[in-house]
Order: structure tokens, then sequence, then C-alpha cells
């Protein structure tokens, strides 16, 4: 039994670094409270440690817990932070390849929030010498921290031919959704225009699988750029404060 006990630092170091490579790997896709449970049980053992090895001295069973303690958080941290970048820039990339330089997809919907529901999104374009399109949702906390920003840059440059238009699209039941995204317009203080529809088909056109994403499109309607995240927004105002 005692081999074992002597062991079992071993044992869990490789666990975790297997743990560790699943998660950037993507194993845990999906499965976000999963390699957060593991790692707070790997932690929890490795603690164990320090009342079973009582022959050991303190400092050093100690400094066993911290090593793998830390070993246990890089599971958590390879999935959510690593994984999770490399999947943006992927696809980031992907959607770079596909609509930089080229015609911006038409963008329909059925409801409209600051403009008239008649507005065609390609006048929009025109009228602008840049546009942002922000693909967002009321579920998406990154998107809500996001609009307030965009909506200053927009006060701020709007007369400098520089336009914004948010879309969202629903699922669910669509009066409460819409509701939903009142709220959110209300809340946050929206001015730019805001468009919502009941299909997914302009977000798939414009590979928006991950939200908040943001569009810049010129005058004549090219997409000139593609960003993800909130720092991904960023990047787009500097692009366009580098240009009027």
């Amino acid at each position: 039994m005692m081999k074992y006990v002597k062991q079992l630092p071993t044992i869990l170091l490789v666990i975790n670094l297997i743990l560790i490579a699943l998660a950037f790997n993507g194993v845990f896709e999906g499965k976000d409270m999963l390699p957060v449970l593991l790692g707070a049980l790997l932690f929890l053992t490795a603690a164990f440690t320090l009342f079973i090895k009582r022959n050991e001295q303190i400092k050093l069973r100690i400094l066993i817990v911290l090593f793998l303690g830390l070993s246990s958080y890089g599971v958590v941290y390879a999935h959510f932070d690593l994984y999770s970048a490399q999947k943006t820039n992927k696809s980031r990339d992907n959607s770079m390849l596909i609509l930089k330089d080229k015609k911006a997809p038409t963008i329909t919907f059925a409801h409209s929030f600051n403009i008239d529901d008649s507005l065609k999104i390609d006048n929009h374009f025109t009228t602008n010498k840049y546009t942002i399109i922000n693909f967002w949702a009321t579920w998406c906390q990154p998107c809500l921290r996001e609009m307030p920003m965009l909506q200053e840059f927009y006060e701020e440059n709007k007369d400098a031919g520089v336009g914004l238009i948010g879309f969202t699209d629903y699922q669910e039941d669509g009066k409460q959704e819409l509701q939903k995204i009142e709220k959110v317009i209300n809340r946050l203080s929206l001015t730019y225009p805001i468009v919502a529809d009941s299909s997914t088909s302009v977000r798939v056109k414009y590979k928006a699988d991950i939200l908040p994403a943001t569009v810049l499109v010129d005058q004549n309607g090219v997409v000139l750029d593609y960003q993800i995240g909130v720092d991904g927004a960023k990047e787009i105002m500097k692009l366009i404060k580098g240009k009027i």
C-alpha cells in the first residue's frame, strides 16, 4: 500500500499531463465542467498526500502539492485558454479566407431596432466609407461587454463616415427573444441600427460561428477584415482610425 502512496504524486502528474494534452486538443469541447471537476479532483487527491506522507518534511510535501495543484490548473487553462484561442484563430482564418476582398453576403432580417424595417443594408454600405457589422447574442457576455465600446466608437466617428450595424438571430419563442433584444438595447443605451432574424442563415454566410464576431466592410460592400472577440473589435476600430 505504502508503495503506491509513494508513487501517487508521479501518477497524478502523469494523469495531469495526459489531461492537459487532451484539453489542448479539444476533447472536452462542449463539456466545460469536466476539466474543472477533473482538475479539482486531482488537486484534492494531491492535497491528500499532505496527510498520508508524514515521513517526509512538511515543506517538501507542500511543494509537491503546490506543484501538482499547478499542473491540475493546467488542465483548466489548456481547455479554456489555449484550446479556445486556437479554435478562435482557426475560425477567424477560415472566415477571412472565404470572405476577405469579396462582396459581403446580403443581410436579411425580420425585425429592426433604431432603423426602418424597409432599410436595405447594401444602401447602408454605400452611404458610409466603412461599415462595421457586429454579430452578437443576448446570452453572449463578451458581446454585451463589447457593445458599449462599439456604441462609443460609433458616436465619435459616424460623422466621419463610419457606420455600425448589429446583427442577432433567434430560434426560440420569437416574441420573448425580441423582448430580450429590446431590453439589451435599452439597458446599454444603444443607438446604432440593430437587426434580428429568426434564421441563422446570415450568420452562417458570414461564418460567424463564434461570437462576438465583427466584420469591416468598405463603401463598395467588400469585406476588408474579420475579427472575433472583444479584442478583435478593438483591432477593427484601430484599423478604421488609421484610414479616416
